[in-house]
């Protein structure tokens, strides 16, 4: 499938999986947070930018909602900001919905605890679901379990080298 100019076209011998029209997308806050979503075509829209064709933004000082009127199926990344000014004990709350299902994401929430990684929601034909990572990109899990595991190794190295030196000045 090709999507042209907001325009899902079928071409012969294409993946027809990627990208057909869903309907509407909303996302939504409450506080004094930003909102950046990007869609599974990488394209994205915030308050400084919007490459998704027909999404609306609308955005005040103590609200954002960004309105995808024809969702795509896929996964969706939300991130949300903080700017630097900002009381870090204010609260904020952020959701998603469909129309049909609405996800919570974050309820009455401290700034302080606004999460550091993208919120992954997986848009489909049955729905929309949060899930915690892409199943494309799960290198971050990996990587931080190689560190600890190469990080613990090497410490009971260095204390079997420290008993056997121990034990050979003894003798």
């Amino acid at each position: 499938m090709l999507l042209m100019a907001g325009h899902s076209q079928l071409v012969y011998g294409q993946d027809t999986t990627a990208a057909h029209d869903l309907g509407l997308l909303r996302f939504e806050s409450s506080g004094r947070v930003r909102l950046d979503v990007e869609d599974p075509n990488g394209n994205t829209v915030n308050r400084l930018s919007n490459e998704i064709d027909g999404a609306v933004i609308d955005s005040g000082d103590h609200a954002v909602s960004i309105e995808i009127p024809n969702s795509i199926q896929g996964d969706y990344q939300l991130d949300v900001n903080v700017s630097g000014s900002v009381n870090r004990l204010q609260r904020f709350s952020v959701w998603v919905t469909n129309g049909v299902d609405t996800i919570h994401l974050a309820e009455e929430e401290l700034i302080v605890n606004v999460p550091t990684d993208a919120y992954v929601i997986r848009n489909s034909a049955s729905g929309i679901e949060l899930v915690t990572q892409s199943e494309d990109d799960n290198s971050g899990m990996s990587n931080t379990l190689m560190w600890i595991l190469v990080g613990s190794a090497g410490l009971l190295v260095g204390i079997a080298l420290f008993i056997v030196r121990s034990r050979k000045r003894k003798v």
